[in-house]
């Protein structure tokens, strides 16, 4: 069974074992050595994503993304801050979402493009880092598509 859990899963994945059915943890790793595992670097990940734009030009990003207890969103973040540390004059906003819906990253695309919000409205924002999910979907409405801005 591949089980992608979003908290600790000690107890099922031992219920599981004790079954007799073999399990991998997705993107989690165990306390226990002998659980088989996949996980993706996601300091990594955020810190190439964000080193993307930048090598694109890009000096003022954006992290969408949330809520901070989900480790993937934290370890992204991480990632993406690293990238932005080193490159002289660029700066990184984090821009907190509270669910994983499309209506969420289209609301938080009227946060980001409304004037004088103070989140992105007249800063220029056009690139986009969702953390991921349906998110993602709904950041078009505001990515200003066609556009060009550094």
């Amino acid at each position: 069974m591949l089980l992608v859990p979003t908290a600790d899963a000690a107890d099922a994945v031992a219920g599981l074992r004790e079954q007799g059915i073999p399990v991998v943890l997705v993107d989690r790793g165990a306390a226990d050595a002998t659980v088989a595992s996949v996980a993706v670097d996601d300091v990594v990940g955020g810190r190439l994503a964000a080193a993307h734009l930048l090598d694109g030009g890009r000096r003022r990003l954006a992290f969408v993304g949330g809520p901070r207890g989900i480790h993937q969103v934290a370890d992204r973040f991480e990632g993406a801050a690293q990238a932005v540390e080193a490159v002289d004059g660029a700066t990184l906003i984090r821009i907190e979402t509270e669910a994983l819906t499309l209506e969420e990253g289209m609301r938080i695309g009227a946060v980001v493009r409304e004037p004088g919000t103070g989140r992105g409205g007249g800063r220029g924002l056009r690139g986009q880092r969702p953390a991921g999910d349906r998110r993602a979907a709904g950041a078009p409405v505001w990515c200003g598509a066609g556009e060009d801005s550094r």
